[in-house]
């Protein structure tokens, strides 16, 4: 699956959140600097009632891979970040190409972001948390069938 690229500048959002007023603007400027950069928005918290940012403190941008090759959500001071979330990134289409973008082979959730993630640092590339860009992300909720995924995972068969 591959697509054609027309601008500079690559975004990558799920379809569960609601960027925040002044997102595109905060990612271009934390690109510039350098091609070879990934910028990741601060997560916030999305209202599925209303679709607005709930919490503006605490926000989540940074992962970590654990040794099972999952990855965690932690909480940093610093900017630069080891594992990238796969679903709210920016990144220059110049570095996407020379990066490869998404592995082909991988056709259902997860991995992606390890991969990507793995492939910029291996590759002379850094990932930076963007404070400034916030992007309101519906999490997944025990007791609310409406954040529940829809569909069934086969780990056998992936």
């Amino acid at each position: 699956f591959r697509v054609r690229l027309q601008g500079d500048v690559v975004v990558f959002f799920d379809c569960h959140v609601a960027p925040q007023p002044g997102w595109h603007t905060a990612f271009l400027k934390a690109m510039q600097p350098n091609y070879r950069r990934i910028v990741v928005p601060s997560i916030t918290d999305l209202d599925i009632d209303t679709w607005t940012q709930t919490q503006r403190t605490g926000a989540a941008s940074s992962c970590y891979l654990t040794w099972d090759a999952d990855f965690k959500w932690f909480r940093s001071g610093g900017k630069y970040i080891p594992i990238l979330s796969g679903g709210l990134l920016g990144i220059s289409k110049r570095w996407w190409e020379e990066t490869g973008g998404y592995d082909e082979m991988m056709d259902t959730w997860g991995g992606e972001n390890i991969d990507q993630s793995l492939r910029t640092w291996l590759c002379g590339g850094e990932i930076v948390a963007v404070s400034d860009a916030q992007v309101a992300h519906m999490w997944r909720k025990p007791n609310d069938q409406r954040t529940q995924a829809r569909y069934k995972m086969d780990v056998m068969q992936t």
